[in-house]
């Protein structure tokens, strides 16, 4: 972490993962990317082929190991404008995206997987500090959270939730 710090780059897990017939393994799978989350790692899962019990997403008639598959599709920031990610944390139902602003005015892009939160009809996002504005693009699960009224220098929370 402190060498990717240091040389302002952000860190990358490349190639994890664990093969679905190991005990816990949706459990094991959870914890890694919460980890990952914690810390706000970018990672790729080993691998995307179909089996029946090792470390493909699919099995051999194409259906979907949801045991796995449901913790990896996941809400994450995927562009910052204006801001560093810091950390992520996702409970099933609540994403919070911790960000270090680094100019007064920041648009941050979140992919919104519709397998947790199913359509963006009905989201709500706020933050902690600043002024919030925010739209949902359905059709690229994404929704752009902008934020004025915050200085450079301090961290920003970012919640997105089913309202109501």
């Amino acid at each position: 972490m402190e060498v990717a710090e240091e040389l302002g780059y952000p860190l990358w897990m490349g190639e994890f993962g664990v093969g679905s017939a190991a005990y816990r393994a949706g459990h094991w799978t959870r914890d890694a990317v919460d980890l990952f989350d914690e810390y706000a790692l970018g990672w790729a899962w080993w691998c995307y082929w179909r089996d029946k019990a090792s470390f493909g997403l699919l099995y051999p008639d194409g259906r979907e190991k949801t045991h796995i598959v449901k913790h990896l599709d996941r809400p994450y920031v995927f562009l910052c404008d204006g801001c560093r990610p810091l950390s992520f944390k996702f409970d099933g139902s609540k994403f919070v995206a911790r960000l270090w602003v680094v100019r007064n005015q920041l648009r941050a892009y979140v992919y919104v997987p519709y397998r947790h939160f199913g359509e963006l009809k009905g989201l709500v996002a706020s933050v902690d500090r600043g002024v919030v504005r925010w739209r949902a693009i359905e059709e690229r699960r994404t929704v752009v959270v902008e934020i004025d009224g915050v200085s450079g220098g301090t961290t920003v929370e970012v919640y997105i939730y089913r309202g109501g």
